[in-house]
């Protein structure tokens, strides 16, 4: 293969200027501080909770449409271009992956509430903080308890309290989005060149950021059925919105539009939800039909079993709940071993591209910047480095040496596997049936890890916890959009970089600033009163009654596993086989339990247009779904800022 690097003359361009980049971090720290407003002072709607990134594709909406647009009547040289866009939109996904589900809304609230909510009842000052090490949190108790409570009148934020664990805590970062990004690279070629993934979260920034024949507006906005799906979701939100507006400055009510119901099945404890989501509906209109038809079935099926074990009364004995699994642990487990078979499946498939890579490393084979971001042996070393950063940090917080190496390649794994789904089926809310430490636990059994390393497990759940977005997508996402602006991944691995370093600063110093000054636990409670003290509860209860190796979660995990493999030999064999194996490690996530029905609207949708019209039809229509995916997130954003002008708290508009 040649890969020697290209004539300048036909390089393709690069997408990072100096005006893009000021633009970048002005829009992600004003997304950041946007999504810590919406919950901690106006509790309003989710900015970054999921793959959803709905701040940043708000944000590029509207510098798109109308701050670009007027840039370019005052001169044509000022607005900018679609590869500089890029790197904004890059720059803006990235601080949503930080800003608050994604890390900063448990980095600074979980470790602190371990201090904050021990009490004389639990006992937690006795049980867990002797194993925790005291560089992971602030030293001071008035510090953390002024960041839940308010500080009183006169006194000042301790930032000094918090400069060295956040140090600590930025030499783990350092490690863990080194491997994310590394990972990226290496899987790139195989997804997008030869497996051809469609990537389905990158199609309505594209649009958005192309220019038209001549330049200018990109044909997207001129588009009317863009603008009729749009304007669905932004009527239905905006009349319920306003009239919640209505009843709390004025006393009048308007009727407001329902949209989807749950069923309760009392004698199987089963709540059936038949919830409409628009973005959902609209991104499964874009995927192929047996990948979409595969996660509705499972999602019901897997209700379905639940339901019949209520019945039956069979269940497993696991000593309580376990954090991260709603699930329960039998269908929970039987995911797990779904997504690591699945998971070890596509490895496989990419074994003759990985093996070249490989090979290319230990040659040390240059790529071209256009090709790929980091060389493959670059590649190969940052992955290594990171792993044993990220083993070494784990080991200094508590954790076993020996169990180390393995908790490090589970959570990669789990990271890598919500990767792919995403980027196959743009599913925006997939989430992993079990976290990594549960698994651990699982496999082993309590003792195994003694006090200090159940303590770090807990700890992990701030970055390994509730995994809804993570740096390790947009990565993916980005090399997916530079092939399609046709501009050169390298310099965008920089951007991300320096993307995820600001995020990181702004988000923790808005968390600070809004927490001290009104008091966290005024805030999402969530992220300031159940989340903190959810993993801290499962660690008390694995000190006080400690458990041996779960054989029969294991057992469910080996047949969710052999379920997937079963169901991937019969995809690859057979052409006519019309269930997808990505289906079933994400059914029983809490978000696809939820939001099951829209997927299957947009699947029949989809399936009612392809019958009718063809292909044809459905490229004419696709626009139409996007704009009801835009039309979402525009009314979130559009509501957030009358919050913000009303001083109105709870005007939230649900994904």
């Amino acid at each position: 293969m040649d890969t020697a690097p290209r004539d300048a003359e036909n390089r393709p361009p690069s997408p990072v200027t100096l005006r893009a980049l000021l633009v970048g971090a002005v829009l992600t720290s004003l997304a950041c501080v946007m999504d810590l407003a919406s919950l901690m002072v106006y509790n309003g709607s989710y900015f970054a909770c999921d793959f959803t990134l709905v701040g940043a594709h708000f944000l590029l909406f509207v510098f798109a449409l109308f701050v670009n647009q007027m840039l370019r009547l005052l001169h044509q040289g000022w607005a900018l271009e679609p590869r500089e866009l890029l790197t904004v939109f890059v720059m803006l996904a990235i601080g949503c992956n930080v800003s608050s589900m994604g890390l900063v809304g448990y980095l600074l609230p979980t470790p602190s509430g371990l201090r904050y909510y021990a009490s004389s009842e639990n006992r937690w000052s006795e049980l867990i903080w002797p194993y925790v090490p005291e560089w992971l949190m602030p030293s001071d108790e008035n510090a953390i308890r002024h960041f839940f409570e308010g500080l009183p009148t006169g006194e000042t934020i301790p930032w000094n309290q918090w400069v060295s664990p956040m140090v600590w805590w930025g030499v783990f970062l350092l490690g863990l989005y080194s491997v994310m990004l590394g990972l990226t690279v290496v899987f790139r070629r195989q997804w997008m060149e030869r497996e051809h993934l469609i990537y389905p979260l990158a199609q309505l920034p594209v649009e958005m950021m192309q220019q038209g024949p001549t330049g200018g507006l990109s044909p997207f906005f001129r588009n009317r059925l863009m603008w009729i799906g749009f304007a669905i979701p932004f009527f239905i939100y905006g009349w319920n919105s306003f009239g919640y507006l209505l009843s709390q400055t004025s006393g009048y009510t308007l009727p407001p539009i329902t949209l989807g119901k749950s069923v309760w099945v009392p004698r199987c404890s089963w709540r059936l939800s038949f919830a409409v989501s628009f973005p959902v509906i609209g991104l499964t209109y874009l995927i192929n039909l047996p990948l979409s038809f595969s996660i509705w079935f499972f999602s019901l099926l897997q209700q379905a079993e639940q339901a019949i074990l209520n019945v039956v009364g069979f269940k497993l004995d696991v000593g309580g709940y376990q954090p991260y699994s709603t699930a329960g642990p039998i269908l929970s487990s039987q995911g797990f071993g779904a997504m690591m078979a699945f998971i070890l499946i596509t490895v496989w498939v990419a074994r003759s591209n990985l093996w070249q890579l490989v090979r290319r490393a230990w040659t040390n084979e240059r790529a071209s910047d256009d090709e790929e971001a980091l060389s493959p042996r670059a590649a190969l070393l940052v992955i290594l480095a990171g792993s044993v950063l990220m083993g070494v940090w784990m080991v200094r917080s508590g954790l076993p040496w020996v169990y180390a190496p393995l908790f490090v390649v589970v959570v990669l794994t789990i990271f890598l596997a919500l990767t792919r789904i995403v980027v196959e089926c743009g599913v925006p809310m997939a989430r992993s049936p079990m976290i990594a430490p549960i698994f651990l636990i699982n496999a082993f059994g309590s003792e195994a890890f003694g006090p200090a390393g159940i303590s770090s497990l807990g700890m992990t759940c701030v970055w390994a916890g509730d995994v809804r977005t993570f740096v390790m997508c947009t990565g993916a996402h980005a090399w997916k959009l530079s092939d399609a602006l046709r501009v050169r991944a390298r310099p965008l691995l920089w951007v991300m970089a320096f993307a995820a370093v600001l995020a990181v600063l702004v988000s923790c110093w808005a968390t600070l600033t809004f927490g001290y000054r009104l008091g966290g636990c005024n805030a999402n409670s969530w992220f300031f009163v159940s989340g903190p003290q959810y993993p801290w509860r499962y660690v008390d209860r694995l000190l006080r009654v400690p458990t041996d190796p779960s054989w029969g979660q294991m057992g469910f995990m080996g047949l969710g596993a052999g379920v997937v493999w079963i169901l991937s030999i019969l995809h690859h064999r057979f052409v006519w086989w019309p269930i997808h194996p990505i289906g079933l490690p994400i059914a029983q996530a809490g978000p696809t339990e939820w939001f099951w029905f829209s997927i299957f609207l947009g699947w029949l949708l989809k399936r009612v247009i392809v019958w009718v019209g063809g292909v044809t039809l459905f490229q004419k229509t696709r626009p139409m779904f996007l704009g009801a995916v835009l039309g979402n997130y525009t009314s979130q954003g559009f509501w957030f800022v009358v919050s913000v002008v009303t001083g109105v708290r709870d005007l939230r508009v649900p994904i």
